[in-house]
């Protein structure tokens, strides 16, 4: 009797979702970036059979040394990831790392990193609002499995009926890439400060919550100190969204990723007022980078910061005032933070990150 040789059914391939590539560099499309580096070091020969990076034709490459990369065309954006990527990968798993996914497509893996789309409304334009409100819900419905970056992310996503918690997987981020981030002091030199200075983000987004630090700069307490906003929003753009910067306020401008490294380095303490995060990378980063954080409890910051930070309440600008103001006066509380922030940022990450995420998409296939 002769017996046909039965085959193993063939493993299903793994596209990543690569429109990051083509938008403008924000806070998710740093995770996915980060995430697909990882990738490419941790995956082991086998998997690198089945996974692969698929991009818009005029995005530019991830530069990935072991992970295929494969351009798709036409076009980019919204339209490249709803059309041309799911016609172009009808049997793949579709992994995407920044919130959306094509609804066509019948297996995606996709990262919504928060709810704030629905908590915090006022941060986004109504035509944004509205597609997100559609599409998240709608990718869960239609079987997406759906991953997130923090607990607190996990519950917010089931409140706001995204999807069941249970059927929400936590993948959280990491922040030991800004390590291999050469610092640039030339920022930090420009600035021609010559003593402790407080360092934060500069973001109009209404959940940042910068005007807080606005209001507890013109505090007695913060007198002398400057408040450095690193980012691309300056003061004209600060005083047409109604808020007037107080004196010693210094911008910076958009700074790259080796700038912020130098600032964060060489930063007395780090303000992260935030009323909701859905992870919040900064201060993860600060604190691999031994600068000491200040940061609300708005979010996941309790679930990212630990032990290692100083909680002040979001909306007390006097609190933040003498609250930064003692942290900048007591060395040892400084250096204390500094110890905690070693520790607590070692829990997160990409390796780790990565780890999970791989037994998220084994399953799955």
């Amino acid at each position: 009797m002769i017996h046909a040789r039965i085959r193993p059914p063939a493993q299903r391939r793994i596209a990543i979702n690569g429109r990051y590539l083509a938008a403008p560099l924000s806070g998710v499309q740093r995770v996915a970036s980060a995430i697909v580096h990882q990738l490419d070091q941790d995956l082991s020969e086998a998997e690198l059979e089945t996974w692969g990076l698929v991009r818009p034709a005029g995005a530019p490459r991830a530069a990935t040394r072991r992970l295929r990369e494969r351009a798709l065309g036409p076009g980019g954006g919204t339209l490249w990831e709803q059309t041309v990527l799911p016609a172009q990968e009808r049997e793949a798993i579709v992994v995407g790392f920044c919130n959306t996914a094509p609804l066509a497509h019948a297996r995606n893996i996709v990262m919504i990193h928060d709810a704030q789309v629905y908590t915090s409304p006022q941060s986004y334009s109504r035509a944004f609002r509205l597609w997100y409100k559609f599409l998240l819900p709608e990718l869960a419905r239609r079987g997406a499995k759906i991953i997130t970056v923090s607990e607190h992310s996990r519950l917010q996503l089931a409140r706001f009926g995204v999807a069941r918690a249970e059927d929400i997987s936590v993948v959280s981020n990491g922040g030991d890439h800004i390590l291999s981030i050469p610092p640039d002091y030339g920022t930090f030199q420009n600035l021609n400060l010559a003593g402790p200075f407080v360092l934060a983000l500069s973001s109009l987004q209404a959940h940042k919550n910068i005007k807080i630090l606005f209001e507890a700069k013109r505090h007695v307490a913060l007198k002398g100190v400057p408040l450095v906003l690193a980012g691309a929003a300056d003061t004209r753009a600060f005083a047409d969204a109604g808020l007037q910067p107080p004196d010693e306020v210094i911008f910076t401008g958009r700074v790259t990723d080796g700038q912020l490294s130098g600032l964060m380095r060489k930063a007395t303490v780090f303000a992260f007022p935030s009323l909701t995060e859905g992870f919040g990378l900064p201060p993860l980063e600060a604190m691999y980078l031994d600068c000491p954080v200040a940061v609300s409890r708005g979010g996941a910051l309790p679930e990212v910061c630990g032990d290692a930070a100083l909680y002040i309440e979001a909306s007390d600008p006097e609190a933040w005032a003498t609250g930064l103001a003692s942290l900048i006066d007591d060395p040892t509380a400084r250096a204390g933070l500094i110890a905690r922030g070693r520790r607590q940022a070692e829990n997160f990450t990409w390796a780790r990150s990565c780890a999970r995420l791989r037994e998220i998409v084994a399953s799955f296939a």
